[in-house]
């Protein structure tokens, strides 16, 4: 069964005489395939509602009589169970389903097995109309009899005649029992008449309050006009207006006046064609008490067909995302003017996945640690491009504030080419949490600071030959400064003394501020010695 949606298929099973019904091979369900043109007449509404749905669900409105739908039911397990053609004796169809005229029908089931596995994949159900069959049988029966009794006529006259009485008598028994099924049977279809008007009449209702309770925009055209016969107040809102204004109206007429300028053209084609138009996001103008404004909806035209699939009418739908529409705008365009920033600074951006470590890098990150712009990366080659001696700071750094939080910042140097050529990264991030106030990921920005980084070094390799410089002459005069104090103490000259103990105390100055400035470089290079 390949070819149930081929058009040809459906046009052939549905110009079949017998009703016939496919449903799959999925006891107990037996979920319904399709149906011919000529089930139709032993169904509750339109068969076609009831396709997928399990047969055992919706048996009622698939079948409207009790004993056939028992039947049915029959068939389908003892064919699904025997895997093999099962026939039921002959069975006839009640008036309740159209049968006026005496209708004799053989309920057969074909199990179908799939092509490959050679399993049942679906069930044929078939009611093929045997009436003329019973008729001749029927017939022949008969003829056989009264050929029979004419060859006893002349003996068994009066026992015919005895006979055809009590016939007689049998008959109108039998017809008082017909009349009083027939009666019990209209007595039963009243009552279900009566239960469907009340079932169609709470549906109906249960339907307006859905409509008329829906968030959003809904209204109901019918008609090759587009006469506008229903609106719910979600729609009268968008459109400004009250259902009395509009109700009645062509839609083409009204359009001018609810500021709807961009439907008609589309609902006209719908309206023709048959099939659904679905437009996001569509940027119109709608006018109001306060005169025009740009709006934004989400618009959904459907056509509405009748049993012959002809289509009636359209429903509208229609969603205002106005202030959704403004705020994605502006946020494209906060994130362009972010983009253009990070450009202009040349910053190299990341994500990465608390969970799985999964790393989205930008592109100018990329060229950064030495990779293909155009490929994707993983942390792992970020972390192997770096310097060995920082690798661990590095990592550690990252765990600490994917667990904990705060704020990451540090810096490192990498290698990004065979020739070890080394560039100096400074990473700033954070950690940021999802809607559910769990971490989510953890992102940051990456800057190129080997100019600074090298100016640094340079600076401070220059401090420290100074300072080296700088102490070799001053340890020399220190120590002649020293033999001069102890000489002017022993020829007690206060103003030698006074002048070379002050020296003395201005080069321990000028040792302390060398020291301070190798201090400082070690400081920076993270050199300096605990003590």
């Amino acid at each position: 069964m390949h070819h149930i949606e081929d058009p040809l298929f459906r046009t052939i099973f549905n110009q079949l005489p017998a009703p016939r019904l496919i449903v799959k091979a999925d006891a107990p369900f037996f979920t319904i395939v399709c149906t011919n043109h000529a089930w139709q007449e032993i169904a509750e509404g339109d068969i076609k509602d009831l396709y997928g749905m399990a047969f055992k669900e919706v048996s009622e409105q698939a079948i409207v009589n009790d004993e056939l739908r028992r039947i049915i039911q029959e068939l389908l397990s003892e064919s699904f169970v025997t895997r093999e053609n099962f026939i039921l004796p002959p069975y006839r169809l009640p008036q309740e389903i159209g049968n006026e005229i005496g209708k004799w029908v053989q309920p057969e089931c074909t199990p179908i097995a799939n092509d490959l596995s050679g399993g049942i994949s679906y069930l044929i159900c078939a009611l093929p109309d045997i009436t003329k069959e019973i008729r001749n049988k029927n017939k022949l029966k008969l003829s056989r009899q009264n050929e029979a009794e004419l060859l006893k006529e002349q003996q068994l006259l009066n026992q015919e005649l005895a006979d055809i009485n009590k016939e007689l008598g049998q008959t109108n028994q039998a017809l008082r029992m017909s009349q009083e099924s027939l009666s019990q049977v209209n007595r039963e279809l009243e009552n279900r008449i009566l239960e469907r008007t009340r079932k169609l009449e709470s549906s109906e209702s249960r339907f307006r309050s859905l409509f008329e309770q829906a968030p959003i925009g809904m209204c109901f055209l019918t008609g090759e006009d587009l006469l506008i016969e229903l609106a719910n107040e979600p729609m009268l809102k968008i459109w400004d207006c009250s259902l009395k204004e509009i109700i009645g109206i062509p839609y083409k007429t009204a359009r001018q006046e609810l500021g709807d300028l961009f439907s008609f053209d589309s609902l006209q084609e719908v309206y023709h064609n048959g099939e659904t138009c679905i437009n996001n996001e569509l940027k119109t103008k709608f006018f109001s008490k306060t005169g025009w404004r740009e709006a934004y909806v989400n618009a959904i035209y459907h056509p509405l067909k009748d049993q012959n699939n002809s289509v009636t009418g359209l429903m509208i739908i229609l969603s205002e995302i106005t202030e959704w529409a403004v705020a994605r705008q502006k946020a494209e365009s906060i994130q362009d003017q972010l983009n253009l920033a990070l450009e202009s600074a040349e910053l190299g951006t990341w994500y990465i996945d608390v969970d799985t470590r999964e790393m989205i890098a930008s592109k100018r990150l990329r060229e950064m640690f030495g990779f293909d712009p155009y490929n994707d990366i993983t942390l792992e080659q970020c972390i192997v491009q770096m310097d060995e001696d920082y690798r661990d700071t590095v990592v550690e750094a990252i765990d600490s504030t994917i667990k904990d939080g705060g704020r990451y910042e540090i810096e490192y140097p990498i290698y990004t080419d065979q020739e070890g050529k080394q560039r100096w990264i400074r990473a700033t991030g954070k950690r940021f949490s999802g809607r559910d106030g769990k971490p989510d990921h953890f992102s940051g920005t990456a800057l190129d600071i080997t100019g600074r980084k090298l100016e640094e070094i340079r600076k401070n390799d220059f401090i420290a030959i100074a300072s080296h410089e700088l102490k070799t002459p001053l340890t020399s005069l220190k120590g002649y400064l020293q033999v001069m104090h102890a000489k002017a103490v022993q020829m007690e000259i206060p103003l030698f003394l006074n002048a070379v103990s002050r020296s003395l105390g201005q080069i321990d100055r000028m040792h302390m501020l060398i020291s301070s400035f190798l201090d400082m470089t070690r400081l920076e290079a993270k050199r300096l010695p605990l003590t």
